[in-house]
């Protein structure tokens, strides 16, 4: 059974996989920010990261998707691949 902040994460994981995948990469970046700050899973940081960063890249705002990018990279674990 899910607690109150593992549903309010899920919720948040399930709104931007869609907007993302729709290419609403403005409010995937909501919900990106959001999922951070409710206390995502330590092992989902490096995806969030990343599509944080990809998703600055896709509405032209390098100066933002270089430093989301570069924590993601940070947050690789090898054993995760």
């Amino acid at each position: 059974m899910l607690i109150d902040s593992e549903k309010k994460v899920f919720f948040i994981i399930f709104h931007l996989t869609t907007r993302y995948a729709a290419g609403k990469f403005s409010e995937a970046i909501e919900d990106l920010t959001a999922s951070i700050e409710n206390g995502a899973y330590p092992q989902n940081l490096h995806d969030i990261y990343y599509h944080l960063g990809v998703s600055f890249a896709n509405l032209g705002k390098h100066l933002f998707a270089v430093p989301a990018l570069d924590e993601a990279i940070k947050r690789i674990k090898p054993e995760d691949y």
